[in-house]
């Protein structure tokens, strides 16, 4: 949300793509909101560059400067454009809320400063609770928008009822952050590897008491977890996780869990007793 542009489903950040100068090519169009009204957002150069007759419609950059898109191009210029719109940049997670139906939660603020590439669910404090390791940033950006590197690196502790507390104090990794993955080895730590762009490898440890490691098959889809206050927890078993990330496909058991209810793509069961 640390951006130039805002999207929201009343005002939309839009891409209309037509062959608009009949030269054989697809020209899209970026299109964002500003006081209600619907503006290009390229600029007078630009546009021209693509599409010369953009040059007879406006001569000057006054003349472009307050034109909307609609006003800009025909209305049959328009109408059989391919249409796709952003209604929110907004890290979210998405909540299952049962019978079909879900529910969309943005991430705290600071989850929200620069894109978010990879990440790793985890509980990382020992609460019993899911948290969210983030990484992020883009250097990749076009010069007019400027790099989205304000980010980095992101914990966020959850407390089991969707509510996250975001801490970036422990891992804070500052660069153009496209992966991470955590490689468990066969005493039970964790190693988390952040993969940056024009950087080396950056390598964490989790500090705390050795995990319990559990083997999954090949054909093991996801566990539940029972702690022993009760409380269930679901945890999927994935082929790549993220973006350009693939983490060990191994189940790790921390100290309040009682059982695990494995589960296989035939739907078989097997429950492991700690």
């Amino acid at each position: 949300m640390n951006g130039p542009y805002k999207a929201s489903a009343a005002e939309p950040v839009c891409i209309y793509a037509k062959d608009y100068d009949k030269n054989g090519r697809l020209d899209p169009i970026m299109c964002h909101y500003q006081n209600g009204k619907e503006y290009m957002v390229h600029g007078r150069d630009d546009i021209n560059k693509q599409m010369n007759a953009m040059r007879g419609r406006f001569t000057d950059y006054a003349s472009y400067a307050g034109v909307t898109f609609q006003e800009a191009f025909t209305k049959e210029e328009i109408a059989d454009a391919y249409l796709v719109k952003a209604e929110t940049f907004a890290s979210t997670y998405i909540e299952n809320l049962g019978n079909g139906k879900f529910a969309m939660h943005n991430l705290p603020l600071p989850a929200q400063f620069a894109p978010i590439y990879a990440m790793v669910c985890k509980d990382f404090n020992g609460d019993g609770n899911l948290d969210v390791l983030c990484v992020g940033n883009s250097y990749a950006t076009e010069v007019q928008t400027g790099q989205y590197d304000a980010q980095g690196s992101v914990l966020l502790t959850g407390d089991g009822k969707g509510n996250f507390i975001a801490d970036k104090k422990d891992i804070n990794v500052i660069g153009d952050n496209k992966s991470l993955s955590e490689l468990v080895t066969a005493k039970g730590i964790s190693l988390f590897l952040i993969g940056s762009n024009s950087d080396s490898l950056h390598v964490f440890r989790l500090n705390g008491a050795l995990q319990k490691v559990v083997a999954i098959n090949a054909t093991d889809a996801y566990a539940i977890l029972t702690t022993r206050n009760g409380m269930k927890c679901r945890q999927e078993f994935y082929y790549g996780s993220t973006y350009l990330s693939q983490s060990s496909r191994q189940l790790t058991i921390t100290a309040n869990v009682k059982s695990v209810d494995i589960y296989n793509n035939s739907g078989n069961k097997r429950t492991i007793s700690f």
